[in-house]
């Protein structure tokens, strides 16, 4: 009778800790996932590169790439520990942004740009910038000074639709899309804005024009500003072919005559264009003139010299033409700094354009990017 009892109270035993067995494995299959690092966006800082100088009060521009599976929904810059531009995304996988900050300070700079999927951030990708005092020469307009580029840094203006590229350090010119191709045909200085003819399907080189070169750069290594929409696939030269072990000649060649090289035309530009010093840009009274003093520099980017030529300067909406001086001659990347100072009796916004060689006394390879412009606002008088 005892045994008959046992046996079903250890088998009922048994059924409870296989029950609880079953409760615990149940419970280790519900336990969180930890979601791996590496699902972070990943941003880089494509240019300018770290050490590069530039100088204080002048606008820095910050070319960036970011990427995360999901979507990219904003990409922020941060100087020295503050936050100094953030730019929005629309969800893209692979965005690129173009931030701008102006160094009030000289010294050594932290730039950092971090890329967000809503709340989830990069790690901050990041350069150091030495920025230093600049002095541009400055002379009256009748006698301008020459200067060549490596002693500017001109001021990009972002009104001008020219499609160009524009250098932050000396960047290396070659006949390819590529590090493989050489010779390197020119170095850029810092500086140099230069117009963008073609590029390949992924925009990871530029197609440009040089003085009288036309070569490649790589996106890297420069700043992209203008409209560049319509800037047509170029298919990039053949690779250069594995040298060869040289063979002596069985017989003595035919001499080839060597080509007589041809100058290249000139290319003016204005590569910068502000004002000077910190004026005065309201009026005391309705009536009473405000004098606003401005400076320009005009660049030969063509591979010949251009001669004699005149500038001058559109006042709009007023529609009023002036001339801003005389330049004796710029040769092959030569820029020149001219000072003018213009007198306004009304209030209102004004846009001033200068144009360079305005007589069309210069044969140029190009006469559509001549102009360069910048906004000014005239305050009315307090009341």
């Amino acid at each position: 009778m005892g045994s008959r009892l046992l046996l079903p109270l250890m088998a009922l035993t048994t059924l409870l800790m296989s029950a609880c067995n079953l409760s615990s494995s149940s419970n280790a299959t519900l336990q969180p996932l930890t979601q791996p690092a590496s699902s972070r966006p990943v941003v880089t800082i494509t240019a300018p590169r770290s050490g590069d100088t530039f100088p204080i009060n002048e606008e820095i521009l910050i070319s960036a790439t970011a990427a995360d599976p999901v979507g990219i929904t904003r990409v922020q810059l941060i100087v020295n520990g503050q936050i100094s531009k953030t730019v929005t995304a629309n969800g893209e996988t692979n965005f690129s942004a173009l931030l701008d900050f102006i160094p009030r300070q000289a010294g050594t700079v932290t730039v950092q740009v971090i890329a967000y999927r809503s709340s989830v951030a990069s790690d901050p990708a990041q350069i150091q910038l030495t920025i230093g005092q600049l002095t541009l020469v400055r002379t009256p307009s009748a006698t301008p000074q020459i200067i060549v580029p490596t002693s500017v840094f001109p001021t990009a203006n972002p009104a001008n639709p020219l499609c160009r590229v524009r250098t932050v350090s000396n960047v290396n010119l070659r006949p390819g899309p590529g590090t493989t191709f050489t010779p390197v045909l020119a170095v850029m200085p810092s500086g140099t804005e230069a117009p963008i003819i073609g590029r390949l399907s992924d925009n990871t080189w530029w197609n440009i024009r040089f003085a009288n070169l036309t070569g490649w750069v790589s996106a890297n290594v420069v700043q992209v500003l203008g409209n560049c929409f319509n800037i047509p696939v170029i298919a990039p030269p053949s690779p250069p072919a594995t040298p060869v072990t040289f063979q002596p000649p069985t017989s003595a060649p035919t001499a080839t005559p060597i080509p007589t090289a041809t100058p290249g035309l000139p290319d003016l530009l204005v590569t910068g264009l502000t004002i000077v010093g910190s004026p005065n840009l309201s009026l005391s009274l309705e009536g009473t003139p405000v004098s606003i003093t401005f400076s320009t520099v005009i660049t030969n980017n063509g591979g010949g010299g251009t001669g004699q030529f005149t500038n001058s300067v559109l006042i709009m909406p007023d529609n009023i033409t002036q001339e801003i001086g005389v330049v004796g001659a710029l040769g092959p990347g030569q820029s020149v700094v001219q000072e003018f100072t213009l007198t306004f009796i009304t209030a209102g916004q004004r846009t001033i354009q200068v144009r360079a060689d305005s007589g069309s006394q210069v044969t140029e390879m190009s006469e559509v990017n001549n102009t360069g412009q910048i906004n000014v606002t005239i305050l009315p008088p307090p009341l």
